[in-house]
């Protein structure tokens, strides 16, 4: 029996851009290729901003991955949970940094 599989016969036949490839890739994977990526960048962006404190660090970080998860989310390529997440994430670090210092 040859194996005769031609491209379009899989779900997504023409990718060609960004939003295609996150696409194919998310469908492969099941969805966790956008739970990695959002915990793979979450986790850069600590590091990155950790050198200015970790309250610092904790809402640049979160806030950056509550706007960038509300634009994947618009474009249907992650779920809802990210962006509540990320959304308590924000406001819980902007509360800890109103706390006066001691």
């Amino acid at each position: 029996m040859p194996f005769n599989v031609t491209w379009d016969q899989y779900a997504q036949a023409n990718i060609t851009g960004f939003y295609d490839s996150f696409a194919y890739y998310n469908s492969v994977t099941e969805d966790i290729f956008g739970a990695g990526l959002m915990m793979s960048l979450y986790v850069i962006f600590m590091l990155v901003f950790s050198r200015w404190g970790m309250k610092t660090a904790f809402s640049a970080s979160s806030f950056i991955m509550f706007v960038l998860s509300g634009i994947l989310r618009a474009t249907g390529l992650i779920g809802d949970t990210f962006v509540v997440f990320f959304m308590v994430a924000t406001g819980v670090a902007l509360f800890f940094i109103s706390l006066p210092q001691k």
